[in-house]
Formats: C-alpha cells, structure tokens, sequence
C-alpha cells in the first residue's frame, strides 16, 4: 500500500473489517486478540521477561513494542528453507519485477520511483512442500488451521539504495491526517489483518534494510536470516491500525576496509568454500532478501 497525501477519505468512511459473531470463539480469533488487540498499559522497558515473551505453537515470540502489539520471532524459518530460498534467489534472478503502489483513486497499481523502488517475485499458493509448510506455519501461528486466509508468499528484493517509504499493509496512508483509508480495490477483496515479514538474509546496522515503524518511538527492526517481525494491520474495532504503518529502509553501500595482509586473504579466498549465501550478500554492495506474509480476514 502507498503513501498518500491528499486523499479525502477518512479512516471512519472506510468499511471495518468485521469478525463474524459465529466466529468470535474460535482460536483463530483468540490469538487475535490475545497477541494484538488485548492492549496492557505495560511499558516495554519495565515489562518483565514473562510479559514481553510469549510462546505459541513452537516459537517464541518477544514483544518490541506494546501499544501495539509488535512482536519478533527468531528462526521463524528454518536453515534449510533459507538454502531453499537462496536457490530459488538463484533461479530467479532475472525474474524480479518492480514493485508497485495503489493508485488513489482507482483500482490500478503504478509504480512511483519516489516512494518504492524494491522488485519482487510472486509464489504461487502451496507451489512445493517448503512453500506449503510456511503457509500452514503463519496460519497455525494465528490460529487458523486453513491456509485459506494466507495470500500468496512474496519475494522482495532491495538492492543498494532501494527502499519502501512510510506505508500501511491494509489502506492508504495520508500524512497529514495521520489516517490509513482503504483503497478501491478493497471492497471486493479480502483485506490484511495481521503481516509476518520475514528476512532471508543479516545485515548489520551499517548497511541500513530495517523495517522502521515512525509511529512507534522510531523502533527498528533490523534483518537477520531466519527472523519474523509480526504485527497487526487493524484495531480492536476493526478498523486499520495508522501505528503500525512502517518503511523499509533503504540499503546502503558498505565502506571498503583496507586490506592489511592480501596475499593472506587471497588465500583465505581460495580454501573457501563459495556458497549461494555469499554470493548474494556481498559485505561491499549488500542485497535485502525478504518474504512477505499476510494473513486476510475470513
């Protein structure tokens, strides 16, 4: 979703997302409310361990932020789905298209060179057994034991000096209201209730690739391989959240370290083994690889 700055529409003239009555009893909807929409008043810094950590299913969740609700899962996919996706990377090169953002006023997408420049790939739903595995873990993550409600899996990509400016998953923000409407084509489509963006690939600090979130004290969340930043798209009452709107930094080029002993790291260059992990991730031109997860209401 985009970045809007003029937009008339209000978050209230928008449709709430409605949790069917018959469905409030479900786990789907209990671990709703218990991971994201049952706010505590707890501070993050005085939290205790007990209260900042949860476990479900198998993971271990820590929560980042409180009001709302934002969450870290590490080795959220495991090293051989990372192998996976680093060949996959390796395929598909040549494939990536560039991303693009919801026109304001219509149903169309277009790509905006000041807002977003990363590329991506789709998957397609359930293509393989890893990409089946993953879907069937964000929906027993949340509850639902149906992968029905979880989008197809993206791909994205960011090279050195691409980036996704401040945007919200469900609508489109506008910066001068601080609201978040949803865009035309949602009325017929089955909107973004909570996100599992997930990283493929560790950057260090230096070369940028956080996801930021500017209405939550700035907070970060930088790229490590494996890791999981959840959080939700809508509020208690149904409506789209405007905190949890976020960017993607931008990726940025390392400084060139001098080389003190090169006949020694010529050497070490060639005793090394050359995996697909470094032939992507260069330290000098860094890559962000990630894979976007977005589970849907019913």
């Amino acid at each position: 979703m985009s970045v809007r700055r003029n937009s008339r529409r209000s978050v209230r003239d928008t449709n709430k997302i409605e949790l069917s009555p018959n469905r409030m009893g479900t786990l789907q909807c209990r671990r709703l409310q218990e991971l994201f929409l049952e706010e505590d008043d707890d501070d993050d810094d005085s939290a205790t361990d007990s209260n900042r950590v949860r476990q479900v299913e198998k993971f271990r969740l820590e929560r980042v932020f409180c009001a709302p609700q934002i969450y870290v899962v590490d080795n959220f996919l495991s090293a051989s789905e990372l192998e996976y996706f680093y060949s996959y990377i390796e395929r598909m090169q040549e494939s990536f298209e560039r991303s693009f953002v919801d026109a304001s006023s219509t149903s169309d997408t277009v790509l905006d060179d000041s807002h977003r420049t990363s590329t991506f790939v789709g998957i397609p739903k359930q293509e393989n057994k890893t990409i089946s595995t993953i879907e069937s873990r964000a929906a027993n993550l949340l509850g639902c034991y149906s992968t029905e409600t979880v989008e197809p899996l993206q791909l994205v990509r960011y090279k050195v000096g691409e980036f996704f400016g401040v945007h919200h998953d469900t609508g489109d923000y506008n910066e001068e209201t601080g609201q978040v409407a949803l865009p035309p084509k949602t009325v017929l489509a089955k909107r973004r209730i909570v996100t599992i963006f997930c990283y493929l690939n560790t950057l260090p600090e230096k070369a940028g690739g956080a996801t930021m979130f500017p209405q939550c004290g700035d907070l970060r969340v930088q790229p490590k391989a494996g890791r999981a930043v959840l959080f939700p798209n809508i509020t208690a009452e149904g409506l789209p959240d405007p905190r949890t709107v976020h960017a993607g930094e931008a990726v940025k080029k390392m400084p060139k370290k001098p080389n003190k002993s090169s006949g020694k790291a010529e050497e070490s260059k060639k005793k090394k083994r050359k995996t697909t992990n470094s032939r992507f991730f260069s330290k000098r031109n860094p890559v962000k690889y990630g894979l976007n997860i977005w589970l849907t209401e019913s």
